[in-house]
């Protein structure tokens, strides 16, 4: 009832409530622009970092490949009178930082 005899005055809003309306429409808008800001430049940030890191692995995965030396594995067995050798061909990886150590082996092509 009340809504309806407030429509039907004709008497207008404050300027009170005029200022509030436009400071929260204010507080509305910045809120939104900061939030898609943000978003922008995570999404930014992202690429950045996927370039960086598909970047760093294309080349990690050239000097592996580069890097594999023909190598065999022999494998020896004893017992019961017989005698059974295996000779395997593999691929022999090592660390491409510190040349030392052996991180990955596979079957190698024969």
């Amino acid at each position: 009832m009340k809504t309806l005899r407030k429509l039907n005055s004709n008497r207008g809003e404050t300027l009170v409530e005029v200022l509030v309306a436009v400071l929260i429409s204010a507080l509305a808008l910045v809120m939104f622009a900061a939030m898609i800001s943000t978003a922008t430049r995570l999404t930014v940030q992202s690429k950045n970092t996927l370039k960086v890191y598909y970047s760093n692995n294309a080349i990690l995965e050239s000097k592996i490949s580069s890097s594999g030396e023909d190598a065999t594995i022999t494998v020896s067995t004893s017992g019961t009178g017989t005698n059974l050798t295996d000779t395997i061909p593999v691929k022999v990886y090592t660390n491409i930082f510190s040349k030392t150590e052996v991180i990955a082996y596979g079957k190698g092509t024969s």
